[in-house]
Formats: C-alpha cells, sequence, structure tokens
C-alpha cells in the first residue's frame, strides 16, 4: 500500500469517521423506534450501512455482523441494474442470486444526491415476521429451490420515485405477504430510516463541503486498510484447517452437513484467505450458503480474532479474501437453478463462524474463540396461528430468545446474551411481555440453565431453559435447530458447550418426544420446552481461578459437583456466599491432573 499525503489533519479524521457512525445509529434508532413487527422493534434483527456511490462500505456502526459485513453488494447491484438512479428513488431487494444475504432479508437501498450528484448510498437491510412463503415462516428448510419457497423476490427493484411509493410494488408485497398492514408499517420504518441517513450525510456535506468528506473518505479507507496491514503483519505465516458438523437433517442431509476451511495466512502480502472450496455440492434445502453469506460470516471469523479497533470499512476488509466455488454449500448457488438459501443467515453460516473462528486458535497463544452457541430452536422459531383476542385475526412472527451461550475466548467468559454466531451479541433477546401481548402464547419459564456452559480456563456462556405454549388457541412452531448431535466444542483444552434439545410437555406435563428440527402444532395447554447450546469453553478447566467457580456455583450457573469434578474446586457451601477450600482444591486439582495426563 501506498503512503498518501494526508489531506485531512487527524482531529477531523476522528470527528467524521464519528458523524459517520452517528448517522448509522440515528438509522437503527429510527427503525427500532418505528418499526412495527417484534422482529424490529423488539428483537432488532435489521442493521444499516453507508457506502459510497462506487459501492465500497464506510460504516455499519451496531449492525449485526451477517448483514453488514459485505452489505454493499446490494448497492452495486443497484449501480449494474439501472442507469437512470435519481434523487428521491428507493430500491427494494431481497434476492440472494444478486447480492442480498437471504429471501427473508428486504434490504431499502437509498442513493443519496449532493448537487446533482451520487456521492453515498444509505441501506437499511430488516428481517421480516413474512415474506409469503408456502408456509408460515421465513425459514425454508426443505425447499428445494426458489419456487419451493414460494416468496416474493425482488432483485433490486425502485419502489419509490422522487420520494413516492410506486404503488404497484406496494399492492404486490400487499397481494402477496401474510400481515400485509405489519410489514408495511416495517417498510415505511426502513425507509425512514434511510431517509434520516440521506438528511444527516447532506447536512455533513453541507458543513464540511463535499470535497471535504470526499477526501476523508479515502483518508477513512486507507487508514482501515493500514490497520489491518499493521495486524496481519504480527501474525505467524502458515496454513491451519479443520472442521464442524451441523447436524443431521431429515430428508435433506441424514448424515448433516460437514464444513471444512482452510485458513492461510501471510504476513509478507498482508492478506488472510479463507478457503471454503473443498466442500461438498449444494444440497436439496434452504440450508445452501448464498454467496454473501458464504463470504460474510468467513469474514466475520477472522475479524473476531483480530484487533477490535481495526475499522470496519473496504479498506481493511480488502485483506481478507474467501475463496467459494459455484454449486457448493459453503459457497454460492447457480443463479440459474434458483437453488434454495431460506436459511443462509443462520445454522451453516454460524457453523462457518465458529469454525474460522477456532482455527485461529492453532495460529499462536492467546488467540481465537472457542465455538458459539449455535442453533434456531422454537424461543427463536416463526409462530403463526389466529388471535381469538383480535377476531381471529391472522398473526405470524419470529420471537428473538436463541438464549445460546456465547464462546469463550483467553481472558474472558462466553456471553450469556450471545444469540447466535452470525449476530454476535447485537441482536436483542425479545421480551416475553411484548409477545405475550403481540400473540396468544407465553413463556412460563426462562432461565439459565446449570452446568451447561463450556467449562474451561475461561468458560462459555451458558444456554437456556424455555417452556412457551398458547393460552387460548392452537398455534404453529417451525424451528429450524441445531447443535443436539454436534455442540458447540471447546478450544485449547476447554470443554464442549451442552446440546440444544427440544421436547413437548402434555397438558398433564408428560413428556413427548418430538423431532429437535421440525414443525409442531401446539394445543392450549401444551407447552414446547428447550434447553439451548452452551458455548464452548477456553483452555483447561483445571486452570481456572477458584474464586470465579465459586461465584458461578453461587449464582447457579454450576453445579458445586461440576466445580469439584470438572475445575477441581472444592467449596464449603456454608458460608452465604460459600468459600475455596484452597488447600484441598490444591490437592484435589493435583490428583486429577495425574489421573487424567494433564499438565
Amino acid at each position: 500500500m501506498k503512503q498518501k499525503v494526508r489531506k485531512i489533519e487527524p482531529f477531523l479524521m476522528a470527528v467524521l469517521s464519528r458523524r459517520f457512525e452517528t448517522i448509522t445509529k440515528e438509522m437503527t434508532g429510527t427503525m427500532l423506534r418505528t418499526g412495527r413487527s417484534i422482529t424490529l422493534n423488539t428483537g432488532r434483527d435489521f442493521s444499516c450501512g453507508i457506502t459510497t456511490a462506487d459501492n465500497r462500505l464506510i460504516v455499519s456502526a451496531e449492525g449485526l455482523p451477517v448483514h453488514v459485513v459485505g452489505i454493499e453488494r446490494v448497492s452495486k447491484a443497484m449501480t449494474e441494474f439501472f442507469d437512470d438512479i435519481a434523487e428521491g428513488d428507493c430500491f427494494l431487494h431481497n434476492s440472494p442470486y444478486y447480492g442480498n444475504t437471504h429471501h427473508a432479508d428486504f434490504t431499502i437501498i437509498d442513493p443519496v444526491f449532493y448537487n446533482g450528484k451520487h456521492l453515498f448510498t444509505a441501506i437499511a437491510r430488516a428481517h421480516q415476521a413474512d415474506i409469503g412463503n408456502a408456509l408460515p415462516t421465513t425459514y425454508m428448510p426443505f425447499a428445494k429451490d426458489l419456487y419451493e419457497e414460494g416468496c416474493i423476490s425482488f432483485p433490486c427493484i425502485r419502489i419509490q420515485r422522487n420520494y413516492k411509493d410506486i404503488k404497484d410494488i406496494i399492492r404486490m408485497c400487499r397481494e402477496n405477504i401474510r400481515v400485509p398492514q405489519q410489514w408495511y408499517g416495517d417498510y415505511l420504518a426502513q425507509v425512514g430510516s434511510v431517509r434520516v441517513g440521506e438528511r444527516a450525510l447532506k447536512e455533513l456535506c453541507n458543513r464540511y463541503g463535499a470535497d471535504v468528506i470526499k477526501d476523508f473518505i479515502e483518508e477513512w479507507m486507507d487508514y482501515g486498510e493500514s490497520r489491518m496491514v499493521d495486524e496481519i503483519k504480527k501474525l505467524p505465516k502458515g496454513t491451519w484447517e479443520g472442521d464442524v458438523k451441523h447436524d443431521p437433517i431429515p430428508g435433506v442431509a441424514p448424515d448433516g452437513i460437514p464444513i471444512h476451511a482452510k485458513i492461510t495466512i501471510d504476513p509478507s502480502e498482508a492478506y488472510i484467505i479463507v478457503d471454503l472450496t473443498d466442500n461438498i455440492d449444494c444440497i436439496p434445502g434452504g440450508f445452501n450458503e448464498s454467496e454473501a453469506c458464504s463470504a460474510n460470516n468467513a469474514a466475520i471469523g477472522v475479524l473476531n480474532c483480530l484487533a477490535p479497533d481495526i475499522p470496519h470499512n473496504s479498506g481493511s476488509l480488502s485483506h481478507i479474501k474467501v475463496k467459494l466455488r459455484k454449486n457448493c454449500v459453503v459457497g454460492y448457488p447457480d443463479p440459474e437453478k434458483k437453488t434454495s438459501v431460506s436459511m443462509a443467515t443462520t445454522n451453516v453460516g454460524d457453523r462457518i463462524v465458529s469454525l474460522v473462528q477456532s482455527i485461529f486458535s492453532r495460529v499462536g497463544e492467546k488467540m481465537g474463540m472457542a465455538e458459539g452457541g449455535c442453533g434456531m430452536p422454537p424461543p427463536a422459531g416463526v409462530w403463526s396461528g389466529t388471535d381469538p383476542r383480535r377476531g381471529n385475526a391472522p398473526y405470524i412472527g419470529q420471537t428473538i430468545h436463541t438464549a445460546s451461550g456465547g464462546p469463550a475466548l483467553y481472558g474472558h467468559d462466553g456471553w450469556y446474551t450471545y444469540g447466535i454466531p452470525v449476530t454476535g451479541g447485537v441482536l436483542y433477546n425479545g421480551s416475553v411481555e411484548v409477545e405475550e401481548l403481540e400473540f396468544p402464547m407465553m413463556a412460563y419459564v426462562a432461565s439459565l440453565l446449570t452446568d451447561s456452559g463450556g467449562a474451561g480456563q475461561w468458560d462459555g456462556g451458558p444456554g437456556g431453559y424455555i417452556e412457551q405454549g398458547p393460552t387460548i388457541a392452537p398455534i404453529v412452531c417451525i424451528y429450524p435447530s441445531d447443535g443436539h448431535f454436534s455442540p458447540p466444542k471447546g478450544i485449547r483444552g476447554g470443554q464442549s458447550g451442552s446440546p440444544c434439545t427440544v421436547w413437548k410437555l402434555d397438558k398433564d406435563r408428560n413428556r413427548v418426544d418430538i423431532p429437535q428440527f421440525g414443525t409442531e402444532i401446539l394445543m392450549p395447554g401444551e407447552k414446547i420446552v428447550t434447553q439451548s447450546t452452551g458455548g464452548g469453553g477456553y483452555g483447561d478447566p483445571l486452570k481456572r481461578d477458584p474464586e470465579r467457580v465459586r461465584h458461578k456455583a453461587r449464582e447457579g450457573w454450576i453445579s458445586v459437583e461440576k466445580a469439584r469434578e470438572v475445575y477441581g474446586v472444592v467449596l464449603d457451601t456454608k458460608p452465604e456466599l460459600y468459600a475455596v477450600d484452597y488447600e484441598a482444591t490444591k490437592n484435589l486439582r493435583e490428583e486429577l491432573r495425574k489421573k487424567e495426563g494433564r499438565n
């Protein structure tokens, strides 16, 4: 990278970089406060970003990683498909065959003009409660292609002209979506979000001048690139490989989906290459990755292991290369075949993130992260039915209670509020009170699951225990779960997190076995129960600080038995806050090390 003459002095660089971040936060706040579905206004399953007119990512503050890394692909589709872009336009894009993530993520794209020139593109991407699929869900695990998905697909079409809706498109959406008023409310929230961004970007140009902003963007890209180059040059040269496996999927992948990744670090050229080409072909179901998701999720795994203060812009991201192949389950589908990628943003995508970040644990000491809690069990499933409280009006929506434990890393335990790897803790855990107002259902129990986090010198985050069910009318829950047969693994001696397990309770609270992955119709009085995955641990549990073990045992995150048998910590439970018997702990740990052959 060539050194360039600085045009923007450092203080102004800091001011403008924060101003761009603030604009994306303003866009985010607009969507959160005005979204109509609980998917947006409670779960926060959306993201905002700003790109240049030539489709380079400037900033994406507070976005879901899977949404914002590589978001410039959708603005690129706009500039490639249209040669008459004008001020006041807005475009709707949800096609994963042309740069979007998956069909459920409707993306609103707003070209921002200043003095008659297209300078920026404001983008708001939001997961929809319904997109007209053949089944009442936005996740179609058994659909072989777009046509079996049955969803409405928009390969980047103009939806506003001169700041006004194109009514034909709005009517098309209303006609094909089960909850048209809810959809339209979310659509207005997205349009409002990008227009707030547009106005703020114009004000920024008014204040500093368009030429200054253009110079800043170039220097901001250079800064991101130089920070990434410096970071990669600190790493050792080499190639490392690893494998992970998604759970079996009945009728689609009965033996599961194996995933292999190879990471090459070249410090001299300052590149990190993630090779996903050595994997199976696309499968006859919705678990295939779109090109956007394959590349995004591999890059996310890398970014999780690098310095957190590196700007995530096109300058820095240009030094992470992801190799993909056509017609590969973790590559990209043949656009002409319209292979289904309905679930590209979750399950297999989660496994890619976890695999890449876990491989980094072999790059060097104190590096990498364990595998994070995975899966979309019933608490994160799509619920639908009719509501007697509202004249049997139909409803459909996704609850956001993934409750999966986060991965441990050197120096830190995993988060409880992590969610899943592709969202990385940014997705909000939904409000059960709001959901009970919205749907005729109730969450009867929601708690942490004792002994569920993978043990380690640093523990994986715990999983959760949730009981949910309908109150006054039948309800359908569609849940594409994962992590039952292949729970998240620990690294560097850390243990695996707990598996995800799902079952049903009948009206008399008798346990009824149900598939770990599928569709369940629940009657009033019945409940669906989920024990979600815990995150993998990092490092030898016998090296964990005994006081941290004592605290978690006292809080109920781990049992006294696990404290003794796994961590080798002997606790006196008579004091209110418990106490560590340090002499007994030292002797027990020595005994366990000899017994297990550990140093």
